[in-house]
């Protein structure tokens, strides 16, 4: 289970499950965070690609530097992450993204619950996948 994030001091390091790189971190970037905030066990490897250090922030330690919405904080963290990494959001102001968050909203899909139904307006609603897959069923 998830007890402490991880910023990378020095070095590099890949994640990767299965022994398939899913992303690369460098100097500055963290990890840990998905299972802290889904109260979960760790997802993926993270494997040194180099002598590394690392800072090793315990739960205790991130709540008391960040209160007790330190889930919000992280949460917030990755979304302004997912939006860097997007050709389209990117171009938006990170305070733009905090004036935002408020009215944003976390819901857990049960595997097979339809998450947009069809005739849905999707123009309507930005869905950001924190964790596992999506599924177009009308392909098939």
């Amino acid at each position: 289970m998830a007890n402490c994030l991880y910023i990378v001091k020095e070095g590099s390091v890949n994640c990767q499950i299965d022994g398939k790189i899913i992303r690369k971190l460098g100097v500055g970037e963290f990890f840990g965070e998905m299972s802290i905030l889904f109260d979960s066990v760790r997802s993926l490897d993270v494997v040194a690609n180099e002598n590394c250090t690392l800072y090793d922030i315990s739960l205790e330690t991130l709540q008391t530097l960040l209160g007790v919405k330190y889930k919000d904080a992280l949460m917030l963290n990755f979304v302004k992450t997912c939006f860097e990494q997007s050709n389209y959001f990117k171009k938006l102001s990170p305070e733009s993204i905090e004036n935002s968050f408020s009215s944003f909203k976390v819901l857990k899909i049960a595997k097979s619950q339809v998450v947009i139904s069809a005739g849905t307006i999707t123009s309507e609603n930005l869905i950001i996948v924190l964790q596992g897959n999506l599924v177009d069923v009308s392909c098939f």
